[in-house]
This record gives structure tokens, C-alpha cells and sequence, in this order.
């Protein structure tokens, strides 16, 4: 799972210098909170959860929390509301092109009626946007004036326009997957899992180039099939072997290799065909005792 970035050009959006401290750290709560918004830029709009997450110390209302969600909602024009199956949702328009988020985590929540896979913010039909919906005429008048910015509010905020962090890095390159610790220990335990079957000695990284292959052979295609199996860790092992099984007689160089076939074993396993039956069960303890153990630093 990708680290959530905060540009510095956050502070210097137009739309965002009109909002309030409150709704200003409700925003960014909205956007770096991974537990709040998925990899999309959905989340809940609900003002309980809101508060929950960002105000989860403070002594506020959720009434005072709907206020500041609404002023979001009316003064910055990529901050989308939308309903689906009777509840509302807000999607952070343009957030997959700021926030470079490889492997997206799967969603239960539904997609705003405009999304494609494709889609970017100017997708967005002009009727839709909050600016129709929510605001004054006052405030669209600033916002069409020659001295407004005409970057959209969220457009230069998370890697900035040029896909560089503030340091100037390349934040999209291939690199090793940041993780909680509980997920860090089960990639760990998949990737000592294939190396005890394989006999592959783990990837180098002594080196930036090293660094990056290692991201991009071993550590995004683990987190992947780690994601692929919910964090499972049995059923990460079972997906390994299962996959190797089906690639018997072929070069397994690094768990990319794998994982191709793994997709298509996640895909037999929803049509309740073939579950890892032959791959070796694993005990509570056995479980405890490997994820203490990866879970060291």
C-alpha cells in the first residue's frame, strides 16, 4: 500500500485558503486517512464517521462536523458529494492522478455514477460539480476571476503536477511497499515462504537500481498477492504454492513471476474451483509464531 503524500502546494490552493482550520484538517483528513478513503479518493460522507476519524480527540459535535463537511463541499470544486443505495458518499476528484497508488486496494464502496477507470477530473461534467450544486454565486464569481488559480483544488495537491514529491523525487518509481506492521510481518512471512520453496536467494539492494528491481520483482508482487488473499496469511501460503504448482517445469526467477498465475487461481477460487486443498495448513500457534517472528524490524 502506497505512503498518502501532502504537497506543500496544499497551503497555497486557492479553494483551500478559504477554508476554515476545521475544514482544512477535515480535508487533509480526507485525503491521507487510508482507514477513511480508499485508493480511489471515495469515502463515507457520513458525519459520525468524519468526526471518528478526524476530530476522534476533540470535543466537537457531529453537527459542528456536518457544518464543516458542507463548507468543503461549497468551497472546494474537486471535492465531489455523490449518493448510492440510499447513503452519501464523497469522492476526491482527480485523487488516483495525484496520489500514484500502484496496487489499489480492493473497495466495497460503490463508485461515483461519472467514474471510469479512465476517469480524470475533467470527466466530470460541469452540471455535476459542487460549484453547481452547493455554492453562492459570490463564490463562483471569485472563482472564475483572472487572479483565481486555475489548477484544480486537489489537482496540485499529493505528488504535485509534475509527479514529484516536494523533495524533487521520483515519488512513483518502484519501491519497497510501506506497510502497517501487521501487514509488513505477512508480506515478510510470504517472502521467506518462497525462498524456502524456491531456493532463491532474496534480491539485492545494496544499490538504488537494486532497490527498484527488488520493488518491482519481489516486494509489489508479494503485497499484491497478499492484497489478492485479504492478508491472509495461510491463504497467501496456499496461492504460492498453488501457483508454483501450476508453473512446474518453468523458470520461477522472483515472486513477479508468479504472479500472473496467482490472478488466475484467485479467479478459479471465486468459481469454487480448486482451493490450495494439497498446500500444508498452518495452526493458530504456527500462524502466531511466523507473524511475531516477520513482524520484527
Amino acid at each position: 500500500m502506497a505512503r498518502r503524500i501532502l504537497d506543500t502546494s496544499f497551503w497555497d490552493d486557492t479553494d483551500v485558503s478559504t477554508l476554515t482550520y476545521p475544514e482544512r484538517l477535515l480535508l487533509i483528513c480526507m485525503m491521507t486517512d487510508e482507514a477513511l478513503s480508499n485508493d480511489y479518493g471515495w469515502l463515507p460522507a457520513h458525519p459520525a464517521l468524519l468526526k471518528k476519524h478526524a476530530f476522534g480527540y476533540d470535543t466537537c459535535t457531529v453537527s459542528e462536523v456536518q457544518v464543516w463537511r458542507d463548507g468543503i463541499l461549497d468551497k472546494c470544486k474537486n471535492v465531489k458529494l455523490y449518493s448510492a443505495n440510499g447513503q452519501e458518499y464523497i469522492c476526491l476528484v482527480g485523487f488516483p492522478k495525484w496520489q500514484k497508488i500502484r496496487w489499489k486496494r480492493k473497495t466495497n464502496l460503490p463508485a461515483p455514477p461519472w467514474w471510469t477507470s479512465e476517469a480524470t477530473d475533467t470527466s466530470i461534467p460541469e452540471d455535476s460539480r459542487n460549484s453547481a450544486e452547493h455554492s453562492s454565486n459570490s463564490t463562483e464569481d471569485s472563482r472564475n476571476s483572472p487572479s483565481a488559480v486555475t489548477k484544480a483544488p486537489l489537482g496540485s495537491v499529493g505528488l504535485g503536477s509534475d509527479g514529484l514529491g516536494s523533495d524533487g523525487k521520483d515519488t512513483a518509481s518502484a519501491s519497497r511497499p510501506r506497510a502497517s506492521s501487521g501487514k509488513n510481518a505477512i508480506r515478510k512471512a510470504l517472502e521467506e515462504h518462497f525462498i524456502s520453496k524456491t531456493k532463491l536467494p532474496p534480491p539485492l539492494t545494496k544499490t538504488a537500481s537494486q532497490k527498484r528491481a527488488a520493488g518491482r520483482r519481489w516486494w509489489a508482487p508479494l503485497t499484491r498477492m497478499a492484497e489478492l488473499t485479504d492478508w491472509n496469511l495461510t491463504q497467501g501460503i496456499r496461492l504460492i504454492d498453488e501457483a508454483r504448482k501450476r508453473l512446474e517445469g518453468l523458470t520461477v526467477s522472483a515472486p513477479e513471476s508468479l504472479l500472473k498465475t496467482a490472478e488466475g487461481i484467485i479467479g478459479d477460487w471465486a468459481r469454487g474451483e480448486s482451493h490450495g486443498r494439497d498446500s500444508p495448513q498452518l495452526s493458530a500457534t504456527e500462524l502466531a509464531a511466523m507473524q511475531e517472528e516477520y513482524g520484527r524490524e
